[in-house]
């Protein structure tokens, strides 16, 4: 679980804990928190039908203006909106439309995430 994840709208920021899951392709965000951001089905820029476990969902797209942890920022994410479980609200869903960016450390002794920006391979 990451604690404190900063989703950005130009309107501001709205705060969530998050659990980073490396088997998601997008950052999947409750819908309860996606209305808080100003999202709902007149405005999402489509709608992608994803595995899940258990079957297939169609959830809405949106884009985020910025996802902050701690220091690690990515800006422009694309986000799925969905109704999660009971169990995961205000939890979001931290998927590799985030992480691919970073080189993710676990330090279970520590109880850290570490997130490291990777190193450009475009040439110069």
């Amino acid at each position: 679980m990451v604690r404190k994840v900063a989703l950005g709208v130009i309107g501001g920021e709205q705060y969530v804990d998050a659990l980073v899951d490396t088997g998601s392709t997008y950052c999947i965000v409750p819908r309860r928190m996606a209305r808080l951001l100003g999202f709902d089905k007149g405005n999402r820029l489509g709608t992608k039908r994803v595995s899940v476990v258990g079957g297939w969902r169609t959830m809405d797209r949106h884009r985020l203006e910025r996802i902050r942890v701690g220091t690690a920022r990515v800006h422009g994410v694309p986000i799925l909106v969905d109704q999660m479980g009971a169990g995961f609200n205000p939890v979001m869903l931290l998927g590799l439309a985030f992480l691919q960016r970073f080189n993710v450390t676990v330090d279970f002794d520590r109880n850290e995430v570490l997130f490291r920006a990777r190193k450009s391979t475009k040439a110069r």
